[in-house]
């Protein structure tokens, strides 16, 4: 049985100078905020103008300990003796002082201020996240007073701060016993014993939903042990008695390392917060967080889920106060910027993490009087001439234009005389409203774009464009909104102030008429007042809003409502002093100081037919309360991005799953939709299948169909409901979309393994029994680079390209002419990619160089169109292929400890880490309806990566490197796919959803592997050469050993296959260190092998070089050569089978001849028998 922890009583916290903390007393403070930021901060990435330029204040290149922390804690209050004060937050579980420092004007006194709570190090690995927190105490205490750092002086001046750099006092101190300039133990709970083990996950022992959900453990051994029960830890029982000693505390900031996110509740459940103005200040706080720091922002069980969290539990204990705590997690600096090696990033790194996240602090700190406001946040930009576009050339008052830079404040916004600027808002309509009202005043000149339209008025529908529209009535842009998030843009001209208000006006229950209690000041109602069952038959009937409260000195309303169908249901009131809401006998919300900064969401605590609802406040003032219950409509959508395919280049009668994902935008349930599927064309499509599919409220459904792929080119429809029997608000051409299967053109070898999938497979069919050299094309160095091949000019011919150590990459003809040469600054080994990647009809070239760059050049001329520098060697293949269904390419590879990902213009789209380096080349799988990138790394991880977001889905850890690189097909013939990969641990390992099996073999695996049917039986065999100089060819489904074959020299080549005799059966192609090319029958024996000058390490590509209809062999050699090899003539297998032929028809000929002879003889001997013979 597990044993409770040892726990020690907390030291009687206080402050560190003679001063004690004064405690707060009395009343609520008047509109008081306190935040507390809590930063366990990270790493950070992106440079921040502003704050780029300042020095690094002379913090120490190496990490802080935590002598050193507390040496310069005491040192900057000495410095800085009328602004900061040194404190203590409570005791470790080893005894050990958890100190912060106070910053703030008169920092002796508590002050009726916003205050903000800033810690750092909750794990003990995420050593960079006290350098963050330093560098912002020494920021704010530095810069206090200073000019040009007026931001600084106005939150000192106006803020209560309080940072805290060390949380994990103990753990830090242990972590750091074995580092040296970073490199620590990867240590990440404290140091408390425990029965079974040392240490509980300091962000795992928070009580909200404590021990719910995964991502914790109940034993104490792993890293992420919850404890035995909630603030067992006496460092997390210091923060709760810290936050809830202040209850004014509005904000809560959480860092951990090193992902690069900006997480906000929930992390227990999948739900978002149901409070609809919470969830859009976390959002938006959030995302802003993200904008400074290049962060990617979503909710925590987005990611994954986990309960015992640190925000789940500040927000989760406070979310029904007048103001809640706000609460994010800032998972520092993220894997796009190359440098952040996981917990300890390189020393040299550290200013640029500290900057970006400063500036981010300083805006949460500075949100920290009202985070409300952020919900009426504009954006501004003045130019001089023209008007503003962005470096995509969007327009300023169209929806994509990129406003970050802008300047964001809060209306109203006073304006230079004589001036132009222009304003963005974002605001969000969440449910169909009847009417959608723009008030605005004071601009001489004004115009204004709703969504990228010009609004328009009156009968004759002119447009409202450089009007001077002053004090003007209410505009109605109703016909210009839509569910979802919207865009108002605003040119204002030669005006003094300018304010904008958003109204939103929907259907409401009529007469607001209500019941309320009618007694004196020494009366109650029962305690079951708020119960259906309650008889308010005495109660006055009032029409609200109630002139005549308080009746009682406190109020007390009921009343019933019903609700027809499924719907979401809304309540809006007033100011008041306090109110607790009871919807059907439950506590829907309570509120302290009631400020409505939007409806409050009851739908969950709401039912079909009649319900009740009351409501108990305080406060003289009158009351106003009002449900709403907004018209609503199904929105449905299916575009051209929700369309995928299990296998994007299946060969002809192989059985793929088509995937389509139906959304529906609105909170109203579809119960059934009619969706169908059609192959052909808009004017002639076959209906392949239609499926009946319901749709919950604001979520989307996945529905699949299986077809078996016939061959050639398709376009593939899915249409809901076709026929319109679902009233929508509009049909906005969204409900269908559509997506290609390009027929794939066989005769070509476009990338690294023939295809996305890696298989190594051509079904294309040669003559080459006795190979002859076609010709050969002389490098300056070995070619390991494997060829890929296609007509890269559109010229009708076929072009090689391949690179060389002599650190070119060449572009050759068919016939083995210099088409066009590039030259890098390093070796050439990664292998290009040929494919159109922008959608223009050109196409291009995508490969990796030792000078740390991924090229794209121009395959017509071989010029450059972009590069990508990324400080690393490049030995990955790049994949190229439409992740998104966007219609243009993503470009994958991994280069160091990383997978980059990026757009087809040369953008980072995303990046993930392996933790270690990462050779191996990515291919991509299907995983329910989404794509998978799939990648080795040098840990012996298996990663699969969600392919839109660059999120980490799973892995599966394998014994050894892995440098191969993944194969994969449908294995089983099952309809789903399987990945194959082989490791440095002598293993080849296979991945399935309905089965997983690894074979040891002899010698290590570099080669990757080739999935094809080689026997001609039906079933999938798997095809691997090791460095032990073996090929080995195993059973698909079960790993089982086929047979070997052993050359004379280790294979790190990777095999092709493909039928390159022409019997009718799969051959295999693979090159040996022994110098020669190979050619093996499916059934494992020498067809032919091919001498070079070199170790052959380059994998074969097999191609239509001269697009004569059968295939020829490229392949190229460390003797710096890239050969071709085809027949000589006719194969012998040919020649073999004509002669064959025509022998047989001599015989038949004298047969028939022997035949004739034999019937002559006997009409003339017996010439009755003829009739005899045809009565029988």
């Amino acid at each position: 049985m597990y044993t409770e922890c040892t726990r020690k009583s907390p030291k009687k916290k206080g402050r560190i100078n003679s001063t004690p903390l004064s405690q707060k007393k009395g009343a609520l403070k008047k509109r008081c905020c306190l935040i507390v930021v809590v930063l366990i901060l990270t790493s950070a990435n992106l440079t921040v103008s502003g704050l780029r330029e300042q020095p690094f204040f002379g913090l120490k290149p190496e990490f802080h300990t935590y002598s050193e922390v507390v040496s310069e804690l005491f040192q900057i209050e000495s410095d800085h003796s009328t602004i900061a004060s040194v404190f203590l937050l409570g005791e470790s579980y080893q005894n050990r002082d958890i100190l912060g420092i106070k910053i703030s004007d008169n920092v002796s006194t508590d002050e009726s201020e916003p205050e903000a709570f800033i810690c750092a190090l909750h794990h003990a690995r995420e050593a960079a996240t006290v350098e963050v927190a330093m560098y912002i105490i020494h920021y704010l205490t530095d810069h206090y007073g200073r000019p040009g750092y007026e931001q600084v002086t106005y939150l000192v001046d106006n803020r209560e701060i309080y940072i805290i750099p060390i949380v994990n006092v103990d753990g830090k101190i242990f972590d750091d016993s074995s580092r040296y300039y970073g490199c620590g133990q990867y240590w990440r709970k404290n140091r408390q014993t425990c029965s079974g083990g040392i240490g509980i996950d300091l962000n795992r022992n928070y009580s909200y939903h404590w021990a719910e959900r995964d991502a914790s453990s109940c034993c104490a051994d792993p890293s992420i042990f919850r404890g035995y029960e909630p603030f067992d830890a006496p460092e997390t029982a210091a923060i709760r008695d810290f936050v809830t000693a202040h209850p004014d505390i509005t904000v809560f900031l959480d860092y951990h390392s090193y992902a690069g996110l900006v997480l906000w509740p929930w992390g227990y459940t999948e739900a978002p917060i149901s409070n609809l103005g919470d969830r859009q200040v976390h959002e938006i706080i959030g995302r802003e967080y993200a904008a400074i720091t290049g962060y990617t922002p979503m909710q925590v069980s987005d990611l994954y889920c986990c309960s015992g969290i640190s925000i789940d539990w500040s927000y989760g204990i406070t979310q029904y106060r007048d103001v809640p705590i706000f609460s994010w997690t800032i998972e520092l600096w993220g894997e796009s910027y190359p440098p952040a090696t996981g917990f300890y990033p390189d020393p040299s790194d550290i200013p640029f993490l500290c900057e970006s996240n400063c500036e981010a602090a300083l805006y949460v700190i500075e949100c920290a009087d009202n985070p409300y406001k952020v919900l009426g946040k504009w954006k501004t930009s003045h130019v001089s001439e023209g008007e503003p576009v962005d470096d995509r050339g969007n327009a300023w008052y169209e929806a994509g234009f990129d406003d970050f830079q802008w300047k964001s404040i809060y209306l109203p916004h006073l304006l230079e005389p004589e001036s132009r600027k222009f304003f963005r808002h974002h605001f969000t309509v969440y449910y169909e409203a009847q009417q959608v009202l723009l008030d605005f005043e004071n601009g001489d000149s004004i115009t204004i774009y709703v969504n990228g339209q010009i609004i328009q008025q009156g009968k004759d529908r002119t447009p409202q464009k450089d009007l001077k529209l002053k004090n003007h009535s209410p505009v109605d842009i109703t016909a210009y909104v839509h569910q979802g998030e919207n865009i108002i843009a605003v040119q204002v001209v030669n005006a003094s102030e300018f304010d904008m208000n958003v109204t939103q006006r929907t259907d409401m229950y009529d007469h607001k008429e209500w019941k309320a209690f009618p007694g004196s000041d020494c009366t109650k109602p029962g305690k079951s007042w708020y119960t259906s069952e309650y008889d308010d038959s005495a109660w006055d009937t009032i029409t609200l809003p109630d002139e005549l409260l308080p009746r009682t000195g406190d109020g007390y309303y009921r009343r019933t409502f019903t609700v027809p169908d499924y719907t979401r249901v809304f309540i809006d009131f007033s100011d008041c002093e306090s109110m607790t809401l009871y919807v059907n006998e439950q506590i829907a919300g309570q509120w302290g100081l009631s400020k409505n900064q939007s409806p409050v969401d009851i739908t969950a605590y709401v039912h079909q037919g009649e319900n009740v609802i009351a409501v108990h406040i305080s406060g003289g003032q009158p009351f106003d309360f009002t449900i709403i219950r907004p018209r609503i409509l199904p929105d449905l959508c299916l575009t051209d991005q929700d369309i995928y395919f299990s296998n994007p280049c299946p060969a002809p009668q192989d059985e793929i799953t088509i995937y389509a994902t139906v959304h529906n935008g609105a909170h109203i349930a579809v119960p059934s939709a009619l969706v169908r599927f059609y192959s052909g064309n808009p004017g002639n499509r076959l209906l392949i299948d239609e499926l009946s599919v319901e749709v919950p409220p604001a979520s989307s459904t996945t529905i699949d169909i299986q077809w078996v792929y016939p061959g050639g080119e398709h376009d593939i429809y899915v249409v809901i409901d076709e026929n319109n029997d679902i009233p929508e608000p509009e049909r906005e051409h969204n409900n269908d979309g559509h997506r290609s299967l390009p027929s794939p053109d066989f005769s070509t070898w476009p990338m690294f393994r023939h295809d996305v999938h890696h298989t190594g497979m051509s079904p294309l069919k040669g003559t080459i029994d006795d190979p002859v050299e076609k010709w050969r094309f002389s490098t300056g160095g070995p070619v390991r680079s494997s060829p890929a091949v296609a007509d890269i000019n559109n010229d009708g011919e076929t072009e090689i390209v391949f690179g060389s150590d002599d650190h070119t990459l060449y572009a050759v003809t068919c016939e083995g002419r210099v088409l066009w040469s590039y030259q890098t600054e390093d070796c050439i080994r990664s292998s290009p990619a040929i494919a159109d990647i922008n959608n223009d009809g050109d196409t291009e070239i995508v490969f990796g160089s030792d000078d740390g760059n991924v090229y794209v050049l121009r395959g017509k001329d071989g010029s450059v169109v972009w590069k990508y520098f990324v400080n690393e060697k490049i030995r990955s293949s790049p994949l190229v292929y439409d992740l998104d269904n966007n219609g243009k390419m993503e470009i994958i590879f991994g280069s160091h400890n990383f997978v980059y990902t990026l757009r087809e213009d040369g953008t980072l789209l995303w990046t993930f880490s392996t933790g270690e380096r990462s050779d191996s080349s990515p291919a991509v799988t299907m995983e329910g309806n989404r794509y998978m990138v799939v990648i080795g790394s040098g840990d012996g991880k298996l990663h699969f990566v969600d392919a839109e977001s660059g999120r980490k889905g799973w892995y599966r850890s394998t014994c050894g490197k892995l440098e191969s690189s993944p194969a994969i097909a449908d294995i089983d013939r099952d309809g789903d796919l399987e990945v194959v990969i082989g490791s440095s641990g002598n293993s080849i390992y296979a991945e399935g959803s309905r089965f997983f099996w690894n074979t040891v073999v002899e010698g290590s695996i570099r080669s990757s592997p080739a999935i094809a049917d080689i026997n001609g039986n039906g079933t999938t065999e798997v095809i691997v050469g090791s460095d032990e100089g073996a090929v080995y060819a195993l059973n698909g489904n079960n790993g089982s050993l086929l047979w070997s074959y052993h050359t004379e020299g280790s294979i790190f080549s990777s095999p092709a296959v493909a039928d390159i005799d022409g019997d009718g059966r799969c051959d295999i192609v693979v090159g040996s260190g022994d110098t020669c090319c190979y050619a093996l029958t499916g059934d494992g024996r020498l067809l032919w092998k091919f001498p070079t000058g070199g170790r052959v390490e380059s994998s074969p590509a097999i191609a239509d070089i001269d697009r004569d209809g059968y295939a020829e062999i490229v392949v190229g050699s460390n003797d710096g050569c890239v050969y071709v090899l085809d027949s000589e003539g006719v194969s012998k297998y040919w020649i073999g089978l004509l002669l064959g032929i025509l022998v047989g028809f001599l015989l038949l000929l004298f047969l028939l001849r022997k035949r004739e002879l034999y019937k002559s003889a006997v009409i003339y001997a017996r010439p009755c028998q003829i009739k005899n013979s045809h009565s029988a």
